[in-house]
């Protein structure tokens, strides 16, 4: 399978996956996808899971059986222009911290203002303006920065495109198919909400997600450098966690370690025995952040690099 011409044809075809009619469409070519890879087409399922919001969550492989599971995600964000101009100096984590305080130190302000130069203003009106505030400050922060970006290549569809240059391969070897099920997200920018209803899907039919290795895939397009991140200094010890580790470092690829999910977090929060996989950059005060993702420059991937990732771990899930 040539990866750059799919890659290509994503990006130019479904650039954006944000509303449901967008994701349902792509969805649906993505399960067409994994079937021309190799894959039966009773094993790729649009799968409704249901976790505060409807979540398409697509499944290849036999989730019960298999002892890996390889995740990405397929939906993208919305604008966050301000998190990520500041994040170069700040990181992610510090920059929705600056953006709290200032919406903070805004309602604040207009409260004080209130009872201050219009003590005699009745409670009612008091009240309708802050609420008018409160209206103000979610479209300003939230509806605004809503409005879907053009671009979605290097790092928001990266994941994805690691895990489509691995199903080839994995749907030709017997083996890396009865080991492997890929399980690709629906609402991740929302907060994991995918991964999070995969994971209560398992449980009610029976599946002990803690017994097996979740190997989440995203942010790998661009980036200096190359990070296991955990969940947690105690998912940092999972046997998943490990296993990656030591395929990267038997491969002679460098990577750095993030134990602390507080910069960095993904669908793998939802997971005990997981590890993501990303490339990130380091702020000049220190916290990483995920480079370009969600803006205009969101548009160089090293597919090269993808792949190579992609070969590494189902080397590793092979060989183990």
């Amino acid at each position: 399978m040539n990866l750059r011409g799919v890659c290509d044809y994503i990006s130019q075809k479904h650039p954006v996956r944000f509303n449901r009619e967008q994701k349902d469409v792509f969805s649906v070519y993505l399960s067409h996808l994994f079937a021309h890879c190799g894959f039966d087409p009773d094993k790729v399922a649009i799968t409704k899971m249901r976790d505060s919001v409807e979540n398409n969550n697509i499944i290849v492989g036999d989730p019960k059986k298999a002892e890996y599971y390889v995740t990405a995600h397929y939906d993208t964000p919305g604008r966050t222009g301000f998190l990520f101009s500041s994040a170069k100096l700040l990181g992610k984590a510090l920059s929705w911290i600056l953006l709290f305080v200032i919406i903070l130190v805004l309602a604040l302000g207009f409260v004080f203002a209130l009872t201050h130069f219009y003590p005699n203003l009745p409670y009612w009106h008091k009240f309708g303006l802050c609420f008018g505030l409160l209206v103000l400050m979610v479209l300003f922060f939230v509806v605004i920065p809503g409005l879907t970006p053009n671009k979605n290549n290097a790092n928001t569809s990266s994941g994805l495109f690691a895990v489509i240059s691995m199903a080839e391969r994995v749907a030709a070897d017997p083996e890396l198919k009865d080991k492997t099920c890929f399980v690709v997200f629906d609402n991740s920018e929302w907060g994991a909400l995918g991964a999070s209803a995969f994971a209560k899907w398992c449980k009610k039919k029976g599946i002990g997600t803690e017994n097996k290795k979740v190997f989440c895939l995203d942010h790998l397009g661009s980036g200096d450098k190359l990070t296991l991140c955990a969940a947690s200094k105690k998912s940092a010890e999972s046997a998943a966690y490990k296993q990656l580790e030591k395929a990267l470092s038997d491969s002679g690829v460098e990577f750095e370690k993030l134990t602390d999910s507080t910069f960095i977090t993904g669908d793998n929060v939802q997971f005990k025995n997981s590890v993501m996989i990303s490339r990130l950059n380091h702020s000049r005060l220190g916290p990483v952040y995920i480079p370009d993702v969600a803006t205009k420059k969101d548009t160089a991937c090293n597919i090269e690099a993808i792949e190579n990732i992609g070969n590494i771990i189902c080397d590793a899930i092979k060989n183990n």
